[in-house]
C-alpha cells in the first residue's frame, strides 16, 4: 500500500511548502529536476524495476509507512563523483521530506564522500544499502555505499531463508546465496 502525502495542490505549479520543488506531492526526480519520479517506462517508478520492488517489499502489509519515490538515473553518469553528487541531492530531498528510512538499491566502487557525510548527519534516520550483485566478499572488496561504516547504515544481501544450512553471520559457506549476491561476515548484516 502506498500513501502519498499531498504537500502541494496537484498541478498548481506553485511551491506550496517552500522546499524549492514545485508540485512534488508524489516525490522528486533528481536527474530531471522535476516532480515526475515515475515518468520512465516500462516501470512507472524505476526503469530497471529493482528499487521499486525493494521498496514494495519494505512497505508491504504496513498501513503506517509512506513511500516517497526519489528517482536518480545513474546510467549516464561517467564518474563516481557525479554519482555521489546525484545521490547526495536525492538523500537531502528525502531527509527534508521527513523520511526515517532511506533505501539505496545501488552500488559503486569509490567512496561517496558527500553521501557518507549526509548519512552521518541524521542519526535518527536508518539507511539501508544493498550489499551488491557481484558475487564478492565485501569484507575484502568494498562496495559503496554499503561498505561505509556508520551506525545508522544497515547492509542487506539476498539469500534464501529456507536453506537448510543458513547461519549468521552470513558468509558464502552458510548457504542460501545466489551466485551473484555479495556477502561478508563483517560488512553484511542481513
Amino acid at each position: 500500500r502506498f500513501a502519498f502525502i499531498p504537500l502541494h495542490a496537484s498541478g498548481d505549479t506553485v511551491d506550496n511548502d517552500g522546499n524549492g520543488k514545485t508540485d512534488d506531492f508524489v516525490g522528486w526526480d533528481v536527474t530531471e529536476n522535476d516532480a515526475l519520479p515515475y515518468d520512465t517506462l516500462p516501470n512507472a517508478f524505476d526503469d530497471k524495476g529493482h528499487g521499486t520492488s525493494v521498496a514494495v517489499l519494505a512497505v508491504k502489509g504496513s498501513r503506517h509507512l509512506r513511500f516517497i519515490p526519489v528517482r536518480v538515473d545513474l546510467s549516464g553518469h561517467i564518474s563516481d563523483s557525479d554519482t555521489d553528487q546525484q545521490l547526495a541531492k536525492a538523500t537531502e530531498y528525502a531527509i527534508s521530506r521527513g523520511c526515517r528510512v532511506i533505501n539505496f538499491s545501488l552500488g559503486m566502487l569509490q567512496i561517496p564522500q558527500r553521501l557518507s557525510k549526509l548519512i552521518q548527519r541524521p542519526p535518527e534516520v536508518l539507511f539501508v544499502a544493498a550489499a551488491g550483485n557481484d558475487g564478492n566478499n565485501t569484507d575484502t572488496r568494498p562496495h559503496y555505499p554499503s561498505s561505509l561504516k556508520h551506525p545508522n547504515l544497515l547492509v542487506a544481501t539476498v539469500y534464501n531463508p529456507e536453506a537448510d544450512n543458513l547461519r549468521f553471520p552470513l558468509d558464502r559457506k552458510s548457504g542460501g546465496f545466489p551466485a551473484h549476491a555479495n556477502y561478508g561476515k563483517k560488512s553484511v548484516e542481513v
